[in-house]
């Protein structure tokens, strides 16, 4: 089995840095991570496994699940209802 690089073989953003970046942060850490970008995603398809997460046993865990999913209930119910949507605002740059 081949050893893995070294610090200078390997170059920025090697596959080999981005597993030990995962490692070095953590599991729980990188699946919080992902639950608030689940979250800010709106996709109503992530509910299921934030539901799972939810009921994790680590704390911050289940709590990033839990606001995810109230973040993504709560803009669904927004868009259920066009009459309170407020109306996108696109500022255009000036050049000066």
């Amino acid at each position: 089995m081949p050893s893995p690089p070294s610090a200078t073989t390997a170059g920025r953003g090697s596959t080999y840095e981005r597993v030990r970046h995962i490692e070095r942060t953590g599991r729980k850490r990188l699946q919080r991570n992902v639950a608030i970008a689940m979250g800010n995603s709106d996709e109503q398809k992530f509910i299921p496994q934030l539901k799972t997460w939810a009921t994790a046993d680590d704390p911050i865990l289940a709590e990033s699940a839990e606001w995810a999913i109230s973040q993504i209930n709560s803009r669904a119910s927004i868009s259920d209802n066009p009459a309170s949507q407020q109306p996108h605002i696109r500022l255009a740059r000036t050049r000066g």
